[in-house]
């Protein structure tokens, strides 16, 4: 009987998974930025080069978060390129 019976260890194990210290500091960021949304609903005055418009706050600040992202991940492509082609010129001399 003691045959029949299977260990709990003789089984595969689960993978560990391990949250990266980015991955922690974007989602506290994330959920700052989503407080300081809530607690800022009023509308305000935006003024551009060309242009002033009322509107809601919330969305000024949504569209600053996602503007500022885009510039991050142009900035950052544009470095990797430019990392690249160095390594690229470099091998070739």
């Amino acid at each position: 009987m003691a045959e029949d019976q299977v260990s709990p260890d003789t089984g595969p194990k689960p993978a560990k998974r391990n949250v990266s210290p980015a991955i922690i500091g974007a989602v506290v960021l994330a959920v700052v930025l989503l407080i300081f949304i809530v607690q800022n609903d009023s509308d305000v005055e935006v003024s551009w080069v060309v242009f002033s418009r009322r509107g809601a706050l919330w969305i000024v600040i949504i569209a600053s978060a996602v503007l500022g992202y885009l510039i991050g991940q142009l900035v950052e492509y544009g470095l990797k390129r430019r990392r690249r082609n160095n390594q690229r010129n470099h091998r070739n001399d």
